[in-house]
């Protein structure tokens, strides 16, 4: 959810950011399809199945990440610390975010766009459609990873976020 917060300081604060980097994002509102989705997640939270909420939040992980047990055990322990609320509050906010293609022209600073080019999630073409929004921006596809940059090629993504902000 940290590109959308990152539109929102955008719309709100530009003149506080000196760089921006958006990572495995989209400019998009939610679509219909989506709203249902997040719907069937709410319900599962407040039927007390969450443990099936998260067995089934594959989507956008590359198969071999999608396996890994750490990689899992991470997922469930994060989203059980967060708490019901905490996703309920999540999904809330991905369900009503806004659409934020209207406005990428008026981001100004330098821009880094990243993603990895088997997202499901966030496919590569919506990392297109912001990098082509804003004047100047950078975009980065990564091989051979999902959603979930950080995880998948942590290494990979710091070295490349360190060289972008040293240009």
């Amino acid at each position: 959810m940290g590109g959308y917060v990152a539109f929102e300081i955008m719309r709100q604060a530009p003149d506080r950011v000196e760089r921006l980097a958006l990572i495995s994002t989209s400019a998009r509102g939610p679509g219909p399809n989506e709203a249902a989705a997040r719907d069937v997640d709410r319900r599962l939270v407040e039927e007390g199945r969450f443990e099936e909420l998260v067995a089934g939040a594959t989507g956008g992980v590359r198969l071999g990440l999608a396996a890994d047990p750490f990689f899992s055990d991470v997922r469930v322990l994060t989203a059980r610390a967060a708490g019901k609320q905490a996703i309920l509050n999540r999904l809330n906010a991905v369900q009503i975010r806004i659409d934020s293609r209207s406005t990428l022209a008026n981001i100004q600073c330098p821009t880094w766009v990243l993603c990895g080019a088997d997202d499901q999630i966030c496919p590569p073409h919506l990392s297109q459609e912001i990098a082509s929004g804003i004047e100047g921006a950078q975009l980065m596809v990564m091989e051979r990873c999902g959603h979930f940059i950080h995880y998948e090629q942590a290494a990979r993504l710091s070295s490349e976020l360190a060289k972008w902000l040293r240009s």
